[in-house]
């Protein structure tokens, strides 16, 4: 047999390279050969992918191409917790500045009861009564109401407190309805008057500021507070029995922070129930220096 040429680094002889419709059989070959055969043509021997290198060589080859998806994988997957995280850091940002908005806010509002409050005082030198009654006794306006010109004075924007009719009842259709022309008829706070004997306001009468033997700014006299159900024309308020703030006829949570607004129109976040009793009467004669 002598070879006619040296195809694919594989002898082929003339009688293999001219059998028609069998399988040639390799003689001396340096790679493994597979065998291709057609129709038409001889079958021809096709080496495989050993012939590019050593075995050694090509496995590697192949396990460095199987590697790669998966190192992209694992690229694709720390890119994504990345962005996850990123996204995860803005939202608690955005959040927060809500959060700090909300807060923001609702002192400023405090403060501007507590404004209209005092100018209530300076014109009728007397703090409003928590509610007022009419000619035969029946309750008809709150002192959330009451104080609402002097809020019109102070808060300069498009709220609209004039709306309120003081010839109706406070749950009269058209009062009703113009609570929600102002801030305060959608607040996240309620703001509620703290009620009792001792407290800064009383069902007997309206309070003087020289009524408040502890002084103005260790006596509160309105708190912030939310989810508790009570509207702001309503006529229902927090009540202090001397050793419990109750609101709705349940004791306050004590671990819920709330805004108060102190006698003296400072005000304050963050002060919780188990510090309120010192704060909350007006002649108990327990001065707080620091809270």
């Amino acid at each position: 047999m002598v070879s006619s040429r040296h195809r694919y680094g594989c002898l082929v002889t003339k009688e293999q390279e001219g059998l028609k419709g069998e399988r040639a059989t390799a003689t001396s070959c340096c790679c493994t050969t597979q065998t291709l055969k057609t129709a038409s043509g001889p079958g021809l021997r096709v080496p495989d992918a050993t012939r590019f290198g050593s075995g050694e060589a090509v496995t590697a080859m192949k396990t460095k191409l199987e590697e790669t998806p998966l190192k992209n994988r694992r690229v694709g997957g720390v890119i994504a917790l990345f962005l996850i995280g990123v996204v995860a850091l803005i939202a608690y940002g955005i959040q927060e500045s809500r959060r700090s908005l909300i807060l923001m806010q609702t002192h400023q509002d405090l403060k501007w009861i507590g404004m209209a409050l005092h100018r209530y005082h300076d014109q009728h030198g007397h703090f409003p009564l928590v509610v007022e009654l009419d000619n035969r006794g029946s309750p008809t306006h709150s002192w959330r109401a009451l104080i609402q010109p002097h809020l019109a004075a102070e808060v300069k924007t498009s709220d609209n407190f004039q709306a309120y009719d003081f010839k109706q009842r406070w749950d009269s259709p058209a009062n009703s309805a113009a609570v929600h022309r102002h801030r305060f008829g959608d607040h996240r706070y309620q703001f509620l008057a703290v009620v009792g004997p001792h407290a800064a306001w009383s069902r007997e009468g309206s309070r003087k500021l020289s009524d408040f033997k502890d002084g103005t700014s260790n006596t509160i006299l309105v708190i912030g507070i939310r989810d508790s159900g009570i509207g702001w024309n309503e006529l229902r308020d927090a009540e202090f029995d001397g050793q419990t703030l109750t609101i709705g006829g349940r004791p306050l949570d004590p671990s819920q922070p709330l805004f108060v607004l102190m006698a003296d129109g400072s005000v304050r976040y963050g002060l919780t129930g188990e510090s309120l009793a010192s704060l909350l009467s007006i002649d108990a004669k327990d001065v707080v220096s620091e809270w």
